[in-house]
């Protein structure tokens, strides 16, 4: 990579043979740091996912667990801006708002912010299903739906959170 070729100055085909390499030599390159700083993030990832599973594991109140755990996915993760965790009611109608990051979860905790289960959204779907749901563009999604405290929402991921096979709430 780090050799010069001077060769590429010619007007013949050996320069033109000679630049080819060179450019083949920069996309190589390219590919080569874009594949290392993939390797990074994911690397940097696993490393936020275990550290969140193990306090996960260690924490036995569940209100200071679901606190903690949106706050590290939020911290860790860069790229998400708002993390927050819902729990099924007890008749099993809404899955109720129950840990939420930053102002906007502090205002949609005061309200009592709610989902059916089953609604046409993103948690009323997986807290009815139990499959994880991925709306990849929060403009274009159906099952995406706008909240106006979190405007700057682009895309979703919402998990199923499970004890055995009874689905109890979701991770958004």
């Amino acid at each position: 990579f780090d050799v010069d070729l001077p060769e590429t100055r010619r007007g013949d085909e050996i320069g033109q043979l000679a630049t080819s390499f060179v450019n083949m030599r920069d996309q190589m390159q390219t590919l080569l740091e874009s594949l290392e700083n993939r390797v990074a993030v994911r690397t940097r990832d696993i490393s936020a996912t275990q550290e969140i599973s193990r306090f996960a594991t260690t924490q036995r109140d569940l209100q200071t667990l679901m606190d903690r755990v949106v706050d590290l996915i939020v911290e860790r993760f860069p790229g998400i801006y708002h993390a927050q965790i819902f729990l099924i009611d007890d008749e099993g109608q809404n899955a109720v708002l129950r840990s939420s990051t930053g102002e906007a979860g502090r205002q949609l905790l005061s309200r009592g912010h709610r989902l059916g289960v089953g609604s046409l959204s993103v948690i009323g779907q997986v807290t009815q299903q139990g499959q994880l749901v991925i709306a990849r563009d929060a403009a274009e999604s159906q099952i995406h739906r706008r909240n106006e405290f979190l405007p700057n929402t682009r895309a979703e991921l919402v998990i199923p959170l499970r004890v055995g096979e009874t689905v109890i709430g979701a991770l958004d």
